[in-house]
């Protein structure tokens, strides 16, 4: 039986090696079936613009070829508009319309991290006090947290994520995307991410893992063209 694929449209760098890796840890601690192989099919910083993002759907071929049975978009919900922050209640469920407009033949998911890929790490910064950072690929050191990181939640409501990671890493040697983040999302703590006090500052954990059950069900029980956040 061939694997089960998963694509995945991703906006930044890091996230390239990175998001696969968070998806594939995820399905495992959430013990959703069947496995699935979670790969990017596309990666672009424009996904937020919602023309952009229905022009790009059908580049992707494999979407509707069988290449791929699941689709996952996921972007950093920081853009300013107005001096606030975009809201994920509401654009997660007008980029869900796009790709329910696209009528694919597989089920898709929207998850927009709050306010950016770094903020499921920073909310794993208590944990990793004084903590060693391995390259998962290298198994070589990359950096040490500080010995204290015990004020890293009251960051959280920051649009940067990028910049608390930074200063809790010990000087001279700064958080970099496309260095840190593959090996930081191998080290974040899903049970921590689901505790009752956490998830409120990091609500897109919630959403990431509420989309993946969703994605899970269309595979047992198949609803071609379900999206996630269903329509209101």
């Amino acid at each position: 039986m061939p694997p089960i694929r998963g694509a995945l449209f991703i906006e930044g760098k890091g996230e390239y090696h990175a998001a696969p890796r968070l998806m594939r840890r995820l399905w495992q601690h959430l013990g959703l079936q069947p496995f699935v192989d979670w790969q990017i099919a596309l990666q672009n910083t424009n996904f937020k613009d919602d023309k952009y993002l229905a022009s790009q759907i059908d580049s992707i071929f494999g979407l509707r070829n069988g290449r791929y049975q699941l689709l996952v978009v996921m972007f950093d919900s920081d853009e300013k508009k107005n001096g606030a922050c975009m809201c994920p209640k509401t654009k997660g469920p007008s980029t869900a319309n796009i790709l329910r407009a696209a009528n694919l033949p597989i089920p898709s998911a929207v998850v927009l991290p709050y306010k950016e890929y770094e903020h499921f790490f920073v909310a794993c910064l208590p944990l990793w006090a004084g903590r060693q950072v391995i390259d998962p690929m290298t198994q070589q050191p990359l950096c040490t947290f500080v010995d204290d990181t015990s004020n890293a939640l009251n960051m959280l409501n920051g649009r940067d994520g990028k910049g608390p990671i930074d200063e809790y890493i010990a000087a001279g040697e700064g958080y970099r995307e496309t260095t840190h983040q593959l090996a930081l999302t191998q080290m974040l703590d899903f049970t921590h991410l689901q505790r009752p006090e956490i998830d409120p500052l990091v609500p897109a954990f919630g959403t990431l893992c509420r989309a993946s059950h969703f994605l899970a069900q269309q595979l047992v029980n198949p609803a071609p063209a379900a999206v996630y956040p269903p329509a209101a």
